[in-house]
């Protein structure tokens, strides 16, 4: 078999210097039935090309849990054997509670096979597992200390939280409810406005620069304490393809006037106290515009996975693949796109404090960094703008996380409190726990009853 690898030298227009950089590798899962034994070979050949630290993909299945020691002990030998750091996500199950539940587990091996970071989560929320670690983090041999984390994390936490760290190795994927926090976009520009790089099975990202993923394993020189961008934090349709389409239902929406924007058009959008203004120009390829466009913007709290809630704040543009634009989507075929924005500007007032602001753009064409702009500054409130020209867009705008509206939710109960009551209750020891009391309690009724009636 032969087996490709893509080099991909992120250098940012300087040459860096052996002790300033380390080289990092992903490797892209073939399908989800793959034994980690059938990495083996492009292990080995990582280790060939000197890469130190290397992540495997995610386990799909919570089945795998049942060969989970199989598992260490394989990727335990593929390190030795290659000489480098390996990162994987596993399944595992333990005992909590009395009874056997399956927790994530982040594993890092290093160069003599030894784990050396091990960062944990169960899978059922409810679950206290006293056995499980809140956190992970590992420091090198190359120099480099890394922040292990799962895929949730960069949308639950803070940057401030992992203190200045500029390296992180992000394994574990999960399905969110909010689309765009599911895939790489948020990884990607998560890494440009941290000016840091992650390495994940979804791609290698240094300071929101993307490393083609397209091959078997990509191999990335990466700047040990990040750099300037080399290219904007920008995806494609094909790197988004299993991502779901975004509910816009739960948006203050404005379609816009593409004949109007044709000659430059400013639009204003609000949703609760924040207010979006785009101000757009754009030109036709074709006769007639072949999709619809979408203005948006939300601020509020939205489910995010099971028994969490999160405060959003997002002002964006969404291409809709018909006249109406009640559903927008950006799994539209490329050629389909002949709206080309000449210029387009999207600014908000967003909360100003408590809060993290990404740039998040899918577009048919690779855009150049000179026609991109991502900009926030803090005055009575926080404002932040994007500027695009010249670019196909399926969707642009400004995600934001509003930490304070958090524990707003929480505290409120809401949707959340309820499934989290419902699971919990239903769960089979409380079941049995309810079940001994019932028949208790039974017997204490009939007592009584015949009490009762001997006293008439």
């Amino acid at each position: 078999m032969n087996f490709v690898y893509l080099l991909v030298s992120l250098t940012f227009g300087t040459v860096l210097c052996v002790q300033d950089s380390y080289k990092a590798a992903s490797i892209k899962p073939a399908n989800e039935n793959v034994d980690f034994k059938s990495y083996l070979p492009l292990i080995l050949e990582a280790g060939k090309s000197d890469v130190d630290i290397l992540v495997l993909p995610a386990q799909e299945k919570t089945e795998s849990a049942d060969k989970y020691e199989e598992a260490v002990k394989n990727i335990s030998d593929a390190a030795k054997k290659a000489g480098l750091y390996i990162a994987a996500h596993l399944y595992e199950g333990v005992q909590c509670q009395n009874k056997k539940e399956i927790v994530r587990s982040n594993i890092v091996f290093d160069r003599e096979g030894k784990t050396v970071s091990v960062y944990k989560k169960p899978m059922n929320n409810l679950t206290n597992c006293t056995s499980v670690d809140s956190e992970g983090s590992l420091k090198t041999d190359f120099g480099v200390t890394f922040g292990l984390l799962m895929g949730e994390d960069l949308t639950l936490y803070k940057p401030e939280t992992f203190g200045g760290l500029k390296n992180f190795l992000v394994l574990g994927g999960f399905v969110p409810q909010i689309p765009i926090l599911g895939g790489p976009q948020l990884l990607q520009s998560w890494a440009y406005v941290n000016r840091a790089n992650i390495i994940s099975p979804a791609g290698i990202y240094a300071s929101g620069s993307a490393a083609n993923n397209g091959n078997e394993m990509i191999v990335a020189d990466l700047n040990k304490e990040g750099a300037d961008p080399a290219s904007p934090p920008i995806m494609s349709p094909s790197q988004l393809q299993d991502s779901p389409a975004e509910d816009l239902s739960l948006y203050a929406v404005k379609p816009l006037d593409l004949e109007s924007a044709s000659r430059g058009v400013q639009e204003t959008v609000c949703h609760g106290q924040l207010c979006c203004q785009f101000k757009i120009k754009t030109k036709l390829t074709g006769a007639k515009p072949s999709q619809t466009y979408s203005l948006a913007a939300f601020r509020g709290d939205r489910a995010f996975s099971r028994g969490q809630r999160v405060g959003v704040q997002s002002c964006a543009i969404f291409a809709c693949p018909g006249p109406d634009g009640d559903t927008c989507v950006t799994q539209i075929e490329q050629g389909e796109l002949n709206v080309i924005f000449e210029q387009i500007t999207i600014s908000g007032n967003f909360s100003k404090s408590n809060t993290a602001l990404y740039p998040m753009v899918v577009a048919a064409d690779t855009v150049p960094l000179d026609n991109f702009k991502f900009d926030t500054k803090v005055a009575d409130q926080k404002l932040a703008s994007i500027e695009l020209a010249e670019a196909r867009l399926f969707s642009a705008g400004i995600f934001g996380r509003d930490f304070d509206r958090d524990a707003n939710t929480k505290s409120s109960g809401e949707n959340n409190a309820y499934s989290n009551f419902y699971d919990y209750i239903f769960n089979d020891d409380v079941l049995g726990i309810i079940d001994y009391v019932w028949i208790r309690l039974r017997i204490l009724i009939f007592v009584v009853s015949i009490y009762i009636l001997e006293m008439i």
